[in-house]
Parts: C-alpha cells; structure tokens; sequence
C-alpha cells in the first residue's frame, strides 16, 4: 500500500487563523500557532483510498468518476476551472494523484461551498504590508483624502490612485495565494480557490470602472469586499448589496439622477437600463419581456438612492449609501405589471428596490441569463443547454447561488472528458496561472513582507500629515517584494490593452480566452513567463522557495549537462512541473515524450547559450535555463487550456 502525507481542507486550515480583518492603527495580532500536514490516508489494493468523501463530498466524487477522466486529468481539471492554474508547492500534487487526492478535492468543494472562507492570518499580513490601504475603511480614506486636498490636492490624488489600485491588486492577491496555508511542513495548497473564482465571474458581470467611481471603489467595505463576500448569498441579495453600493451608484451615473416635480420624468436612465438589461432580464426593452417604458419605471424607482460626495460623509460606520427622499419618485411606479408604493414622506429607506429585485430574480429570464452565463464560464458549447437548465432548476426563489453552483460543479458533464482542456484562459487567468506554475507562494510573500517596517500600523488616516503618507507611500512601494508582486499584476494591462478594474463598459468582459487571440495577444504571452520569472528573481533568494529559484536552476543544468537537453526538458516537465500525466505539448495526452515546437526550442537554446541577451541573468550559476524552459512551457497553446 502505497501511504502519502496531504493536508486537511483549506477552510479548516484556514478558520484557525481567525481573521483581524480591521487591525489598521492597532496591535498586530500574533502569529497563530502553524497546523501540521495531516495524512489524507492511502491507497489499498484495488487503488481505492481508505478514507472516503463526506456526505456533503460524496455527490461531487460521484460525478468526477464518472466522467472518464483519470486522478492526474480530475486534478487537472478542478484546479484550472475552480482555481487558477496547479501550483508545485504542497502535497496535492498532478504528477501524484490518485483516488486520495480525488475524495480531497471533491470534500474540499463541498467544504467551500458551505462556509464562507475568509483571509487568512499569513494572507491578512502580506496584504497589511504590500496593500495596507485596503485594511482602512472607505470613510478613514476619505478623510485624510479631504485633509490632503486642502494641502496638496497632487498628494490627495496619489492617496485616491494607491487605495483604488490597491482594491484591484486585493483580488490578484487572492486568486495567487488564496489557495494556501503555511503548515509545519511547508505551503499547502489545497489547488482550488472558489471564493476567488466566483468573486471574478461576479465583479465582472456586475462591471464598475473604477477609474469613474474611485472614492467610492476602495476601502475595506469597498466594492471589491461586497462581492468578495455576497458571492456566498442569494442573487437578490447580491444584486441588492450590488445596486446600493456607492460604486456602482457613481458609475452608472445614479447620484445625478432625481425626479423631475412636474413631468415626474427620472433625470438618468443608466442604472435602471442596466440592471433590466444586463444585470437580470439580459435582454433588450425590444424583446417584448419588458419595455423602454419600464426602463423608465426602474430609473424613477431608484431616483433617490444616492451616495454622500466623499469628503460629506459623517457616518463612520456606512460605505457612503444614502436614501435622499427628496429627489425620489413619491408617487406608485408600475414596472412590468407590478405595483411598487411610494414610501412614507422624509423616508430614510425605500423598500421598493428591494422588491423590484426580488421580482427581477425570480423571472424566468434572469435565471436563464445569469445561467447562461456560468455555463459559458465553465463548460464548451454544446454542454451549454444542459448545464444552464440544472442551473436553472437549483435556482429557487431569490437564486440559492450554493445551489447554483453545486448544480453547475457537480454536473457530470463538468466532469466529462469532453469538457477536459477545451477553454481558454483569458488576460485574467493567465498571469496568475503562470506566477503559480512558477511557485509563488504564500511562504515567500509573507517571508519577505514580514522584513518590511511599514505597514496599517505606520499610516492613520485620522492624523498621519500628507507627507508623512507620502513618505509612507514610498517605503511601502520600494522594495523587491513590492515590486515583484505589483509587476505580476501589471502583466494584466499588458494582455487587455488597459489596468485591470477599469474595464471601460458595464458589459464587462468576454467569458472566452479565444476572444482575445491575436497576433499581439499571442506575442505578450509568449514572454510572460520569462518575465514572470525575470520578478521572482529579483526577491531576496533568503525567502524564496518558488520553483525557478537557484538551486532549481543549477538542478535542471546538471540534468542537462549530464542527458542532454531534450531529456531535461522532458523532467522538467514531469518532474519538478508535476505536469507528466496531464499535459503532452503535441496536443495528446498522456505520457511523455514531450516535443516542444521549433520556435521555443530555439528561444531554451539562446537562453541558454546566449546570457547577454537577458542581462538580468549573467553568471552560470543564475536560474536562465530554467526560467528558459518554463518560458517555453507556459507560453504554448497548451497552458493557455484549461
């Protein structure tokens, strides 16, 4: 019998670390004590693990088997469709999986889907240190922005910029790291991170430009943490924390909009547009589901739900929402056949949004609009009715998204080899998907933050001077482990074409990597590893244990020296990868050899034999031919499936 060590779930890590999501300007919390890497179990005769799934794991277990994928292929395939690509750290490993890590994945599934996971404490403390704005409230920001703009309003803006750009980089945070737990016995990753996934899929059909709704994007009650936490609720709910949050009200142009007294006419129909046409129904007033009269309606029904201009807000304790009656619609609005009163005179709440959204999500046509659009998101085309209508018959009343999704992850069909390797990832995923491969991990992150002298602690909005944030701003942005992560982030912008976060429409994105191809596309991300690696290099190698550190470097050379090239690139691969069983670059699958095309054999021989072409690396003891192949490797038509 075969016997291995693995860890126990990411949430049941996790919930150890108990969350001080709010320490800003106080004591750091200290360390928890590390868990240990528990054993998962182990294989008997028959291959089949001695532990099995939970009852709540055992419906996913079911349909991952019955599929026809392999362990490597089920691995594969959970990690790049409810995670963002297979890290080489921890025990969850492709090139070791079996019937083991099968029942871990399906329980960890089922584990994510019933609690709600937070950040945990190594995660908080690299986010203390590299994002610091982002443990201040929206409110605590706005007021040393207030105190700034009577100052320097140059100095106000730089504070406006760092705390909306650092909500941004909060997610590439959590979708690089989100996954892992610092243990006794190193990182563990437990390889999927739904949170994440879904906070992605919801931020971008919920699209906000933050570049338009900067003061009201930011801040740890900010937009970013309203669908990092409501993903978990039901889509009225969601959609309601969605529509009131001052983001999406200054966006979409709902703080202009008030109600005429004599022609009773909305002054701006954008938001009430939106949330009938992309936001629920995802149809045009032309349709015949609803009418340009009724985008009227929702316009006057949400005349009145504002925001306070950023630096009026008084209320420490609000995100900047506020119900102004005056400019609202007193009279009864009718929208597609349904009734909604007035509220009472000098009302401070107006319950009428509520209930249009309540009706909104239990219309046919939302639920098959939202539907859709996860099908789109996780499975091919021609699954695309199928797994639509069991998203559609999980739905409830209000959109039970647990139910959701469990329908959509525990389908058969998401399972299928048919659906295995068949997207693509999209500007998104890939940078993230790369930086994983190449081992960036929590361990190092938290290793080098930790050396830092800045962080919540050394910056209070209520009293730290404009120069002293600058001064703050500066120490926290110059140093390698800063650099390295924001560079990371920064490939996004290279990929779109614009900062991630500032998607320019309400639309969003497209759902599908292949709408991005292009001869520009492509050229970006055939060198997005090699730069990727080019960042990690720059950490300090006391705190790195990423894969193309040094000594993986001067291994893969020795493996080289002594077979030759191809063979090291083959356990490359297979090897310190892990991606043996899963991926053959010729476009089959399982097992090796591997062949690499022309043009990337080339690119491995000048890396290696050319060093002054890559002045970064210029002695023969630096990691060149490793970050070379893992260059070649990740930029091929094969790591762009998922």
């Amino acid at each position: 019998m075969r016997k291995f060590k693995i860890a126990s779930t990411c949430l049941a890590l996790a919930s150890t670390f108990a969350l001080f999501q709010n320490f800003g300007g106080h004591s750091e919390p200290l360390p928890p004590p590390l868990p240990a890497m528990p054993s998962l179990g182990y294989l008997d005769q028959s291959g089949k693990c001695n532990l099995r799934p939970t009852a709540n794991g055992l419906y996913y277990y079911n349909a991952m088997i019955s599929g026809g994928l392999n362990h490597p292929q089920i691995l594969a395939h959970a990690t790049n469709r409810l995670g963002f690509g297979a890290s080489p750290l921890g025990s969850v490993q492709i090139n070791k999986a079996n019937d083991c890590t099968t029942v871990f994945i399906a329980n960890e599934i089922a584990a994510q889907l019933i609690n709600y996971s937070t950040d945990s404490y190594h995660l908080t403390m690299v986010r203390d240190r590299l994002l610091p704005t982002t443990m201040f409230s929206n409110y605590q920001l706005n007021r040393a922005v207030t105190r700034y703009q009577a100052i320097d309003p140059t100095i106000a803006g730089r504070l406006w910029y760092w705390s909306r750009t650092n909500s941004v980089k909060l997610m590439t945070l959590r979708e690089l790291v989100g996954s892992q737990t610092i243990t006794q016995n190193g990182v563990f990753d437990s390889q999927i991170n739904i949170r994440s996934v879904m906070a992605q899929f919801w931020i971008n059909h919920f699209n906000v430009d933050a570049s338009k709704a900067e003061q009201y994007y930011y801040g740890q009650n900010g937009y970013v943490e309203i669908l990092n936490t409501a993903w978990f609720n039901n889509f009225a709910v969601l959609t309601t924390s969605v529509i009131k949050s001052p983001a999406m009200l200054a966006y979409l142009d709902n703080r202009t909009n008030r109600i005429d007294p004599v022609t009773k006419m909305p002054s701006n129909q954008n938001l009430g547009r939106e949330l009938l046409e992309l936001y629920t129904l995802g149809v045009r007033p032309t349709t015949g589901i609803y009418s340009q009269n009724d985008v009227v309606a929702a316009a006057q029904l949400l005349a009145g739900h504002n925001v306070y201009t950023y630096y009026g807000q008084t209320d420490y304790m609000k995100n900047g929402y506020v119900f102004n009656s005056t400019l609202a619609a007193n009279f009864p609005i009718v929208i597609m056949g349904n009734t909604y009163s007035p509220p009472a005179i000098g009302a401070t709440a107006d319950s009428r949004l509520d209930d249009l959204i309540l009706n909104l999500a239990q219309h046919p046509s939302t639920k098959s609009n939202i539907c859709g659009k996860l099908a789109k998101q996780f499975v091919i085309p021609s699954y695309y009715s199928t797994i639509s209508a069991a998203c559609v018959s999980a739905w409830g009343s209000n959109g039970n998204l647990p139910a959701v999704y469990k329908a959509v992850f525990g389908h058969p069909y998401f399972w299928s080899a048919a659906n295995y390797r068949q997207l693509y990832r999209g500007p998104l995923d890939l940078p993230v998907a790369t930086a994983r491969a190449m081992g960036f991990n929590i361990s190092d992150l938290y290793n080098s933050a930790m050396t830092l002298n800045k962080g919540s602690n050394y910056f209070d909005p209520e009293y730290t001077t404009a120069q002293g944030f600058v001064d703050f701003q500066n120490a926290c942005t110059s140093t390698s482990v800063s650099w390295g992560f924001n560079s990371i982030h920064d490939q996004f912008q290279t990929l779109l074409g614009f900062r991630r976060g500032e998607v320019p429409a309400p639309v969003g994105l497209s759902y599908l990597g292949q709408d991005y191809y292009s001869s520009y596309f492509i050229d970006n991300v055939s060198r997005l590893a090699l730069e990727t690696g080019v960042y990690l290099a720059g950490q300090s190698p006391s705190y790195r244990n990423d894969i193309v550190s040094p000594s993986a470097g001067n291994a893969y050379w020795s493996f080289a020296t002594t077979y030759g090239m191809g063979p090291a690139v083959q356990n490359y691969i297979q090897v310190t990868m892990g991606l043996g069983l899963v991926v053959r670059f010729d476009g089959n699958t399982l097992p090796g050899p591997y062949s690499l095309v022309a043009s990337h054999n080339y690119m491995v021989w000048q890396i290696a034999n050319t060093t002054s072409m890559y002045p970064v690396w210029t002695s023969s003891n630096s990691p060149s031919v490793t970050h070379g192949v893992v260059g070649s490797i990740l930029s091929t038509s094969e790591f762009m499936k998922k």
